[in-house]
């Protein structure tokens, strides 16, 4: 399956959820401002000893390198559609069965459906292909974005350093339970736990001798988004379900 076919996979599932597509759900950058908070993860390597090589010496090797899991936090929009994205995604990945086989995408939501009750319904797992998609998340400074004047008097944009991690293969594991509740009102947010199988660090230099590798596969607006970082909008940027690139972020430093 290629992973610009709308037509089938996961992004046939997320247009018919009524998730992407249709009416304000067209714009790519719907979700930019929605993310407000990732967590970077690091790394570390899972060690193995050997005893007796050397007499009275211990040696430690790297055996395996160790990913620790994803973290972002999302504020709720009205149509509570950020619930229903890692919702689906979700159901996607563990669909709901039925004697007449598995449910399909609603925009009422896939289980919304008459025979989702019955007793003898199961679930069943898709292959890890059809739902691992890339994330990317890029840190930039600030003062990205403000007007200042050079030497000459003309006014320019100060430009910023961009550090983008790039996850390959994520899909959620976890959507952590949101509380409610009549206490003084907030905006409600949600979290998102993802695994991945590693990830990929490129750096873009302020100069522009550096930028975003096209392998990305980031629209046109979400590339200048990022170059520019303005602070008018030091969030998010959404790359539009087009490609194998689910979604991306941004994070002001």
């Amino acid at each position: 399956m290629a992973d610009s076919d709308t037509s089938t996979g996961i992004n046939k599932w997320l247009q018919e959820c009524g998730v992407f597509g249709g009416g304000d759900n067209n714009n790519g950058l719907k979700y930019e401002f929605l993310c407000h908070r990732a967590i970077i993860p690091g790394a570390q390597f899972e060690l193995s000893t050997e005893q007796g090589s050397f007499q009275g010496i211990t040696e430690t090797f790297a055996r395996a390198r160790q990913f620790p899991q994803l973290t972002l936090d999302f504020y709720v929009d009205t149509n509570y559609n950020i619930i229903r994205l890692f919702e689906e995604w979700m159901n996607y990945i563990n669909p709901l069965y039925t004697d007449g086989g598995s449910l399909p995408g609603s925009p009422a939501g896939s289980l919304a459906n008459n025979t989702s009750y019955d007793s003898n319904n199961y679930y069943r797992m898709r292959y890890p292909e059809d739902y691992k998609r890339k994330i990317a998340v890029t840190k930039f400074e600030r003062n990205a974005g403000f007007q200042v004047k050079d030497q000459a008097g003309n006014q320019a944009a100060l430009r910023s350093n961009q550090l983008t991690y790039v996850f390959m293969n994520a899909f959620p594991v976890q959507f952590i339970s949101i509380p409610l509740s009549y206490e003084a009102s907030d905006i409600l947010k949600c979290s998102i736990v993802f695994n991945y199988d590693r990830y990929i660090t490129n750096k873009h230099d302020a100069s522009g001798t550096t930028g975003i590798p096209d392998y990305m596969n980031l629209s046109p607006t979400t590339k200048e988004a990022i170059n520019k970082a303005p602070v008018a909008f030091p969030g998010y940027n959404t790359v539009p379900p087009n490609n194998n690139t689910l979604f991306g972020t941004g994070a002001v430093g």
